[in-house]
């Protein structure tokens, strides 16, 4: 009898500590947000991930395309059934036509990531989501300035592809050569990149002109260089796992790529750049929104730190 009554009293200890939740257990930084929506809104990530990877298909299946058609002309050059000059024509030409249509791909994946944002930007600030509602007004609110943000990267992206298939099929190995066409890769992904993104999250969150996001992302970007540059760097590395040349393991990592670890890097600078912007703009311009979904702990000091977040 007695056993009976203590397993019943450990089953209410359980159950009261379940239920005890306080303004102590609320994330008190946005590292703690970001652990914190993955255990606790899994399933909103499971539906971003999902719609992501759909409005993708279209610049997937394009992929997928020019590696395929990419890989049988040079096994064809190797073969010996085709020349050089045949090989590195086919393999620019596939670039070319299919890097063009690719454009009109990533403005598909465009309206998705219209959409998506504004749900990412209502679950880092912990209000309530409706999916399809928040979509489709998401859509309606980001996409005209998301669309100049993505022809800007989608021009720059076309040309450094053709630049960098140029350099490979033709063997060129010359170091000056070499670094004048990787240039725009490299100064697109350094320089203009980080302030486009900061582009689409400010324009979920602010109501400005192009032109104004333009110019308070290169202010956060100037402020922040090295460590947003170091931020991206770090997202962006595992893509490197698509320079794998076989097909299958190619396929594969694509798949995991875009399915799973995508939705997360986008999470994450989403919530690093609400760090940047309350640090150089919310705190001062919009006290309503800063340090919006996150609960200081009170400190006796007034020193800031990494930590806190100011």
């Amino acid at each position: 009898m007695n056993k009976r009554i203590d397993k019943e009293k450990r089953k209410q200890e359980k159950k009261s500590k379940k239920q005890d939740f306080t303004v102590l257990d609320l994330p008190h930084n946005r590292i703690q947000v970001f652990f914190d929506l993955i255990k606790t809104r899994y399933e909103i990530f499971l539906m971003i991930s999902g719609m992501l990877f759909m409005f993708l298909i279209p610049f997937v299946v394009l992929e997928i395309v020019i590696t395929i058609f990419s890989n049988n002309a040079y096994s064809n050059y190797i073969n010996e059934t085709i020349s050089l000059l045949q090989y590195q024509t086919q393999v620019f030409q596939i670039n070319l036509i299919f890097g063009l249509v690719e454009i009109i791909a990533l403005f598909i994946f465009c309206v998705g990531l219209s959409g998506i944002s504004r749900i990412i930007k209502r679950l880092v600030f912990y209000e309530s989501i409706q999916f399809k509602e928040d979509f489709v007004l998401g859509i309606k609110n980001n996409f005209v300035q998301n669309f100049i943000v993505f022809l800007i990267f989608g021009v720059i992206y076309f040309i450094s592809r053709l630049l960098i298939v140029y350099q490979q099929v033709n063997g060129i190995n010359d170091f000056l050569t070499t670094i004048l066409l990787y240039l725009p890769s490299i100064l697109g992904f350094v320089l203009i990149l980080p302030i486009l993104i900061f582009v689409i999250i400010q324009n979920t969150i602010y109501s400005n002109k192009f032109s104004q996001n333009i110019k308070n992302g290169a202010f956060f970007y100037f402020k922040t260089g090295p460590i947003t540059l170091g931020v991206l760097i770090l997202l962006v590395s595992p893509f490197l796992l698509l320079l794998i040349r076989n097909i299958y393991s190619y396929l594969i990592c694509l798949l995991v790529l875009l399915l799973i670890y995508l939705p997360l890097a986008i999470v994450i600078f989403h919530i690093y750049s609400i760090w940047i912007f309350d640090k150089f703009l919310n705190k001062y311009q919009f006290q309503q929104i800063y340090d919006k979904g996150i609960y200081r702990i009170k400190k006796e000091t007034n020193n800031d730190n990494f930590n806190n977040e100011k």
